[in-house]
């Protein structure tokens, strides 16, 4: 394969990694701001006039709530480093390290190091993703678990209540 077809074959797969990366942060946001709204509303729910067992279960929801939603934030810490340290045209932080238009312009004019660099670039990107789903996944698990022990309350209250209506 020729060097052309090369740069735009990586520079295709970038594209599409990085929807990937957008789709991925916008996923960690929504489940940040569900975790924010079931969170606010358990501790309301909290001080209202439960049981001692009921406000252990929510406790427990809470608990479960409270770790997802600190998972999920770490997927915004930035990741500011490349591949091994190495210089990368790709990346921004690299780039910004540059002096000058002059040396930027140099660098670019290395096809062999530019084509290097969107693929390295490719595979960092990747990883992030990948690392970002992970932690998606993560998290969503502990909404659930968080949401099963708020069934137990639901399905007990519903019980009580239907045991005094005979």
């Amino acid at each position: 394969m020729d060097n052309e077809k090369k740069y735009n074959y990586y520079k295709e797969t970038n594209d599409r990694i990085y929807e990937q990366l957008t789709f991925a942060e916008a996923k960690n946001g929504v489940l940040v701001g569900l975790y924010t709204a079931i969170i606010f509303g358990l501790i309301n729910l909290f001080f209202e006039c439960l049981p001692c067992w009921g406000k252990i279960i929510l406790s427990i929801s809470l608990g479960f709530m409270t770790i997802g939603m600190i998972i999920c934030l770490l997927s915004f810490i930035p990741n500011v480093k490349t591949l091994k340290n190495e210089r990368n045209l790709f990346f921004w932080g690299d780039i910004a390290k540059l002096s000058d238009f002059n040396e930027y312009d140099s660098l670019i004019n290395k096809e062999e190091i530019l084509l290097e660099n969107l693929a390295k670039q490719n595979i960092h990107v990747a990883k992030i993703v990948a690392k970002k789903n992970k932690i998606f996944s993560i998290s969503i698990n502990y909404l659930f678990a968080g949401i099963f022990p708020l069934h137990i309350i639901g399905t007990i209250i519903i019980t009580i209540k239907l045991l005094k209506k005979k």
